[in-house]
């Protein structure tokens, strides 16, 4: 799936969900595509949104990695602010990193996601839940 659907498959999930940002591959990490929901205003300067997309969700997945042989796989980690929820998980082509309103449940939400992009066969079966928080 093209990230431009990928964004449009994710934002048809929920009302809630204000930010979708795709970011290719190692070693690149290219962001591939970066867009708010039509209706909603950032919460942060647009150059702002490009260069933390570009980096952190790789910094933190990454970092979180590490832990996977003992723990088993990350399903997906978030970042809770008082404003608004970023959550970052990774499909077999991509990792995507979401913004959310604040007070959104995010295991359910991730969950509906996984359901509507696995029909598209972009995330594997069987993953386990690992949630990482930061406050």
């Amino acid at each position: 799936m093209e990230p431009k659907d990928l964004v449009d498959k994710i934002f048809s999930v929920d009302r809630r969900i204000r930010y979708v940002g795709i970011v290719g591959p190692a070693p690149k990490y290219e962001l591939l595509e970066s867009r708010m929901r039509e209706d909603i205003k950032s919460l942060t300067p647009e150059k702002m949104d490009s260069e933390f997309v570009d980096i952190v969700p790789e910094v933190i997945l990454g970092a979180s990695e590490k832990l996977e042989k003992d723990l088993g796989a990350i399903e997906y980690s978030l970042t809770r602010y008082k404003n608004v929820t970023l959550v970052f998980f990774k499909t077999p082509e991509y990792t995507v990193t979401l913004s959310v309103e604040p007070g959104v449940v995010v295991k359910p939400l991730y969950e509906r996601i996984k359901r509507s992009i696995s029909s598209q066969g972009l995330l594997g079966e069987g993953a386990q839940t690992r949630k990482v928080t930061r406050k």
